[in-house]
This record gives C-alpha cells, structure tokens and sequence, in this order.
C-alpha cells in the first residue's frame, strides 16, 4: 500500500503545477460586443485567475522537485473588433450670387419691325395693278427720327416703286411711325420681293431689329396679261416712184390685250434688219397701236411684221407692200431757129456850120 500511495501522489502534484503554470483560458468575444458585455468577460476572467492562485498555493505537502517537457503553448487569435463606419454629412452647396447686368446705352440709329399694315406676304395681285405697302415701324434707338431720314430701296423686285422716300413725321425714341410706298405689279406672273432699309441724314443705313435686317414686301402676280391679237396695215401696199430716191413705206399694229400691264415688241423686215426692243403700257382699254417706217430704194415685194417678246411670245402676219422704180424717159430738147435782127443804120446828124466872124476893118 505505501508504495502505491507515491506514486499518485506525484502524479497529483504534477497536474496542481501544471495547471498553475497554463495561461488563464480565453473567452471569445461575443460577435457583436457592447460596453456590459466586455466588461462582464474581463470580470469573469480575474475571478478564474484568482480561483486558479488560490487552488495552486503551496500547502505543507512533501515538494518534490520535477523536471517540466516544454508543451506547445496554444496562440490566441484575436477576433477583430468592428468599427462603424461614420454615415457622410451633407456638404452644403455655396449659394453664387447672380452677376449684376449694368444696362447699355441705347444706339443712336435702331429700328423695329412692328406689322405689315398692308399688303401681307404673298397678297396677290394682277399684273399691273397698283398698290400701296405699308410698313409700321418703330424708333428703338436715342435719336429722333424727322424729315431727314428716309425710306430708300434696297435691292430685289423694285416694282415701279420710288428709289427713296422721306419720312413725313418726327418719331421720338419708343414712338412708332407708318411708313408707306407706292408700287405697281409687274407684268408677268411669278413671286416678287422687293428689300427697304432706314437711312439717316448723314448717311447710316439700318434696317430693323438686333440682326438690322431689312423690311420687304412680297406679292405674287396671278393673272398675268396676254396679247390677244396683232393686225397690221401699211399706208400705201404699191409704188411706182422714179428710184432713186425711192419710197418710205409706213407701218401700223394695231394690238390687244386682255388685260393692263407691259409689253415688249420689237420689228422685223424682209432685208433682214430688226428694230430695237420697246415696251408700252397698257391701261384698262386694252388697246394700243405703234408704227415704224421701212425705205424702199429698189424696185421689189417687201413685208415686215411685229414680233411680242412679253408677257407672251406672238408674232403677227406679215404685211407685204411693192416698189415699182420708173426710169424717167428723157425729154427732148427744142432748139428754137434763130431770129434774124434788122441792122439799123444811125441817120448822121447834121453839122452846125459856124457863122463866119465879121473882121473888123482898120482904120488906116
């Protein structure tokens, strides 16, 4: 029994300081650890550090002397705290303030373009009618407008307009002002447009608007004018004239239309030549006659005619005349016989004998 009795006695001491010298056991954190929480495992550990002294204090047992095998001391793995990550605050947006517009000095010369009064764009009209296009217009600039500045022309469909105009009223800066023009259709169908510009008094041209642009008129002519007929008549169809100097021939057209406008016409002859273009104007009558003249200084069968350039391309018949030349027969010449003249013989006159001169006798 005592030898027995050793041996586990050893094998007690043996594991009382074995488990004095083993680190105090680790308690894990929870994995979502608060203030309590931690606090409760760190009080929990000291009392197991102090449970274990106590229970290892040496007691008056025989101390047997004992040579320790290293163990492998097992390595705590720390378990990471999380950290909460801080929500972003709102930056506040920088309030710019808006940019102070100084206001601009007005220009001297501006213009804008209020209405058409009358004549809108696209009115139509017959060809050669006239009208009257009204523009209102009003004085956006510092500068007074008066008599001295004008309504002027510039370019496109002119339409028998005027190339200016003055104005007839003063228009002070914020006033509007109707400004008119006189016109007449031209005399063939189609689109006309025709541009105006404002000209001050020393010579600045501005139109109307922040772009200066010019105000216009625009018509459409739908009734255009045809020559409905040409009759030709020539004042004497036969001569028989001593050539030369031969015989002017003279040449009438009578020419119609249906309705008022321009035509364009020249004349054509036999010889070849052509007259130069001219353009009449017609009125509500319709009718209008011309003339032109040919000279025949040869015997021969002549014609000419009239060619209509505008609004629509006709040529009359030809009218024909003839020269006949005479060769004037030559007149005989009567040489009368001569006449015999009396020779008269001048009488002498008679001479006066002078009266002898008495001598006086001498007295001896």
């Amino acid at each position: 029994m005592k030898r027995l009795f050793f041996p586990a006695s050893l094998f007690l001491l043996f594991s009382l300081l074995l488990s004095s010298c083993l680190p105090a056991p680790v308690i894990a954190a929870p994995a979502n650890p608060n203030a309590s929480t931690i606090e409760a495992g760190v009080v929990q550990t000291l009392q197991a550090d102090s449970a274990t002294q106590t229970a290892a204090a040496p007691t008056n047992s025989p101390t047997a002397t004992l040579t320790e095998t290293p163990t492998e001391t097992p390595t705590a793995t720390a378990t990471a705290t999380p950290t909460s990550t801080p929500v972003p605050s709102e930056t506040p947006t920088a309030t710019v303030p808006a940019p102070i517009v100084q206001p601009q000095a007005l220009p001297c010369y501006s213009a804008a373009f209020i209405a058409d009064v009358t004549v809108p764009n696209g009115a139509e009209f017959s060809a050669g009618a006239d009208f009257a296009k009204t523009w209102r217009l009003q004085n956006t600039g510092s500068c007074t407008w008066n008599s001295g500045y004008q309504i002027v022309f510039d370019h496109g469909d002119h339409m028998s307009g005027p190339d200016s105009i003055n104005l007839t009223s003063t228009v002070y800066p914020g006033q509007t002002v109707d400004v008119s023009v006189e016109m007449r259709a031209p005399s063939n169908a189609g689109t006309y447009e025709g541009f105006w510009r404002l000209v001050a008094p020393d010579g600045t041209s501005f139109g109307a608007g922040s772009s200066n642009a010019d105000f216009f008129v625009e018509i459409v002519v739908t009734n255009s004018i045809d020559v409905s007929s040409i009759n030709l008549s020539v004042n004497d169809s036969q001569v028989a004239i001593s050539c030369p100097p031969g015989n002017k021939f003279t040449v009438t057209a009578e020419i119609r239309t249906n309705g008022s406008g321009d035509v364009t016409y020249y004349w054509e002859f036999s010889n070849g030549d052509r007259s130069d273009e001219h353009t009449i104007t017609f009125d509500d009558s319709h009718t209008r006659t011309v003339s032109t003249t040919f000279t025949a200084d040869h015997s021969g069968s002549f014609w000419a005619r009239l060619h209509i350039v505008s609004p629509n391309s006709m040529n009359s018949d030809k009218v024909y005349f003839s020269l006949a030349c005479q060769t004037p027969t030559p007149k005989s010449t009567h040489t009368p016989a001569p006449t015999l003249t009396p020779s008269i013989t001048p009488t002498p006159r008679p001479t006066r004998t002078p009266t002898p001169t008495r001598t006086p006798k001498s007295n001896h």
